[in-house]
């Protein structure tokens, strides 16, 4: 057998195992359903309706079922001072005919509120759950259902909890299917594979990088082991992950940036794509746990939501990130802290608590399936959490590498803006921004280097470019107006109009389709709950048609503030709930952008736009700041309020690259070795963020 014939095969096998745990791990889990009751020797006190003094937005009937009729229903018991409580069992009279959620409160003198509840779900097929608490001295209890329920008792205990994982959860038709799907694709590709013999490509593909992925992951090893030894003396002779972490980061950039010598000057995206990939994996996994980013219990479930093609059998930490429990939500100080926190959530991390619903989306799909394949083997919480994160640090990274190598000049302005601080940050944590800043500079580049160079524009460039930016609008329909870009093409790189313009009108109206979809949708289900009780789509709609001035002064009085110099830290060096860079570092960035943006330019951008190019750019970034502040107006505000709420500056950040990309013109060109100007400019980029790292992140980790 020839060695041709050997690596196909072998690839083929590759394919074949990595698609088939994809596929099992998407449609099953080996999680099992948790159980925790009491001790009878240690029964506290128990409960049943006669000892229920309050019902809200419910009844008991007759038959003693309580029923729903109103909002927020759930029942208080009679006020106990009951100490050493460990354990908290509710039963019903029947077992349920299908999953049925209970919150838990109980006041242990801070009165009811959210940090002090738990969830938890009586499974179909049983009539209990159990709750596990830390020793606390209750004084009252209550318990939120959102269905009617045959309630029966509660009992109270101390002591240790008995917990067991039950119902054998193997479901052998799943993983069949998903073995006969996975030959079903594989039977498809290998036909694909006859015509366009693409298997030839990958194993030209690896055979000519597998020297440079050896390079790069002895680099690693390397950096891995001098870390570690400069962070055990740094540390004071003691080991912390965090500081070997940033030390290893450290050594590995700058082995690095010594090996690019040869490739910086004309190809330093093989520098980029690696400086970004260090710097975002260092602040994912030298970052406490925890809700240190904007939205993390949204993005979060989206990753969940999408790891698997069935229901998700969510664990307790899990659960804890999704509703902001106060396992999770706090933030820590010190290293220590954090160590203690990881082993609070690493309990029952394995077993079920609550089943929710699959929703796989496109920009949460890597995620997922990486949380999938972790939970197949059994992965504890902090493992699937942070290790989920790194198909968007991968994501962002290829976005840069690929936005770089389609530029002949303006390289680094586009690497100023992919190493802000705070779009590595973004890119280290659960958030869809990535794929929307990654993939604006993916169509961005396209566009700009077509512009730049002689010829006409091919089609694959044209679905390219187009592509990236229909996917960079997919998690936010608000940019919309990148999708213009592409009709500004000079007219005499277009060999074929109709096709051109084809291409970019029907992306075009089927993001404007999906834009109107999802604004009559989020018009009418009564806007952001979390803007406060005063949010009405509808009426601050009325309130800004009949009240135009009003809300333009309003409107100015903001951008006045949101596009001011001491705000630039707000999309520069902002690192949400970790902390604010300083308004000194983000002008120093800026000035390095604007810098950039009017030296690195060569013969490439001398009438490379028409005026409308340079026209537009400037309308687009004010119109779509514009759009942003006035949809969070809306959706987000309360009526007829003097300021905008929610409007974060990082909303700023996907429009940077596409301004400045054109701005400069064709610039003022310097004479001076691009090598060493390339290295500059990385450089200090990288010592930014590196600094940043240290400043807002390490020191809490310490």
């Amino acid at each position: 057998m020839s060695k041709k014939n050997i690596s196909k095969i072998s690839l083929w096998i590759l394919i074949f195992s990595i698609l088939s745990l994809v596929t099992v791990a998407m449609v099953w889990s080996p999680r099992k359903e948790l159980k925790i009751r009491g001790n009878a020797d240690n029964l506290l006190e128990r409960y049943d309706t006669s000892d229920i003094i309050e019902y809200s937005g419910c009844y008991i009937n007759q038959s003693g079922q309580i029923c729903i009729n109103g909002v927020d229903p759930h029942i208080v018991f009679k006020k106990e001072n009951i100490k050493n409580v460990t354990t908290i069992v509710i039963k019903l009279k029947d077992k349920v005919s299908g999953d049925l959620d209970v919150q838990l409160y109980f006041d242990d003198g801070n009165e009811f509120n959210e940090n002090d509840s738990c969830i938890k779900t009586i499974f179909s097929g049983d009539d209990n759950v159990g709750f596990e608490l830390t020793n606390k001295s209750l004084k009252q209890i209550r318990i939120d259902v959102d269905s009617d329920f045959n309630f029966d008792d509660i009992e109270i205990y101390s002591g240790k909890s008995i917990i067991s994982i039950d119902k054998e959860n193997m479901h052998y038709e799943r993983i069949i299917y998903s073995i006969c799907f996975t030959v079903f694709i594989i039977s498809i590709l290998l036909f694909i594979d006859k015509k366009l013999n693409f298997s030839d490509t990958i194993i030209c593909f690896i055979g000519r990088k597998y020297k440079i992925a050896l390079r790069d992951l002895l680099i690693f090893i390397v950096s891995l082991v001098i870390g570690a030894i400069i962070a055990y003396f740094v540390s004071g002779l003691k080991f912390m992950y965090s500081t070997w972490l940033f030390c290893s980061a450290i050594v590995a950039i700058i082995l690095f940036i010594l090996i690019s010598y040869r490739t910086i000057k004309d190809k330093p995206e093989k520098l980029l794509v690696r400086l970004v990939f260090v710097s975002s994996i260092t602040m994912l996994f030298v970052s406490p746990i925890g809700h240190i980013s904007w939205d993390i219990d949204s993005h979060f479930k989206f990753a969940i939501s999408s790891s698997s093609v069935a229901h998700i059998g969510l664990s307790e930490p899990e659960l804890e990130v999704l509703t902001n429990g106060g396992n999770f939500i706090q933030n820590t100080d010190t290293y220590a802290q954090n160590i203690e926190k990881i082993n609070t959530l690493n309990k029952n991390s394995d077993a079920i608590i609550k089943y929710i619903d699959h929703n796989i989306s496109l920009t949460a799909l890597p995620s997922g399936v990486v949380i999938a394949l972790l939970r197949l083997f059994g992965a504890n919480f902090f493992v699937i959490y942070k290790f989920g994160q790194i198909p968007i640090v991968l994501v962002y990274s290829l976005c840069c590498y690929f936005a770089m190598k389609r530029l002949h000049s303006g390289k680094m302005i586009l690497a100023v803006v992919a190493m802000f601080p705070t779009s590595l940050f973004i890119a280290s944590n659960y958030s869809y921004d990535t794929w929307v800043i990654g993939f604006v500079m993916i169509g961005m580049a396209y566009f700009v280097g077509n512009c730049q160079e002689e010829g006409v524009v091919s089609t694959k460039d044209t679905v390219i470019m187009v592509i990236a930016f229909a996917i960079a609008i997919i998690p936010k329909q608000i940019y919309l107006a990148f999708l213009i870009i592409p009709f500004l093409m000079k007219r005499n790189k277009i060999e074929n109009k109709k096709k051109y313009y084809s291409i970019c009108s029907m992306a075009f109206v089927i993001m404007l389709f999906d834009l109107l979809l999802k604004t009559i949708f989020e018009t009418s289900k009564g806007g952001d709950v979390r803007g406060g009780a005063g949010v009405n789509p509808t009426e601050q709609i009325l309130y800004i048609i009949h009240n135009p001035v009003e809300y333009t002064r309003t409107l100015l009085n903001f951008l006045k503030d949101y596009l001011s110099i001491r705000n630039m830290n707000g999309f520069i060096d902002h690192f949400a709930y970790l902390g604010i860079g300083t308004t000194t570092v983000a002008i120093i960035v800026f000035a390095f952008l604007v810098f950039t943006t009017l030296t690195d330019k060569r013969e490439y951008d001398v009438k490379a736009y028409s005026k409308i190019v340079y026209i537009y750019d400037i309308l687009m970034f004010f119109g779509t700041v514009v759009l942003i502040a006035t949809s969070l107006y809306i959706a987000y505000t309360e009526v007829g309020s003097n300021t905008i709420a929610g409007c974060q500056s990082r909303y700023i950040t996907p429009l940077i690259y596409p301004l400045f990309a054109v701005l400069g013109g064709s610039g003022i060109r310097l004479k001076f070795d691009y090598r060493v100007y390339n290295y500059i400019v990385m450089i200090i980029m990288q010592s930014v963020s590196m600094w940043c790292i240290y400043q807002y992140i390490l020191i809490k980790m310490l």
